[in-house]
């Protein structure tokens, strides 16, 4: 018995014990919070909503939408905030923001290896930047690094999504 006690013991103290919460899912279709506690230059009325890798996926395969690519600690990721908002803003549009901080480099893979599936117009894709994507019916349409075309390529999606009937993300994007 004081073996099996003293095995236990050792067990214990080699694994550690925890009671480790869940973690918010990066799968979600929508995250909930407020954008700017991630995004902290910009204030509680902005145009970003989070969404997970899957709805990102979505929205990239079939989807009419912009969707703002970053890493929430990255100084580019939050300068470029405060851009593509004025600019969303400007446009009366809304953006998805993925942030690159809480996915694995595995989910990360997956999200830079679904944008070159859909890069028929071979666009470079430098995923060590903060990047603004827009795409329609599965096809990328621009990526904005700066503020470079960045109010034209905006309306081009609105203008897109004006035609589309089919709605699916409640916060901004068409799902067709």
């Amino acid at each position: 018995m004081k073996k099996i006690l003293m095995g236990l013991m050792c067990v214990l103290l080699l694994c550690g014990c925890s009671n480790k919460t869940s973690e918010t899912n990066t799968n979600e279709l929508i995250i909930s919070g407020k954008i700017s506690s991630i995004l902290t230059k910009l204030d509680d009325s902005n145009s970003f909503y989070t969404i997970g890798l899957d709805a990102a996926n979505t929205l990239l395969e079939s989807g009419t939408g912009i969707i703002f690519i970053g890493d929430s600690d990255n100084k580019d990721t939050q300068n470029n905030a405060v851009t593509f908002n004025e600019a969303l803003s400007s446009n009366d549009m809304q953006a998805a923001y993925v942030n690159l901080k809480n996915l694995s480099d595995s989910e990360k893979d997956n999200l830079f290896n679904k944008l070159s599936d859909i890069n028929t117009s071979n666009l470079d894709i430098d995923n060590s930047k903060s990047m603004l994507v827009c795409v329609s019916n599965g096809k990328l349409l621009s990526i904005n690094y700066d503020d470079s075309n960045l109010s034209s390529n905006i309306e081009n999606v609105k203008n897109l999504q004006a035609k589309s009937t089919n709605v699916g993300c409640e916060a901004g994007c068409k799902v067709e």
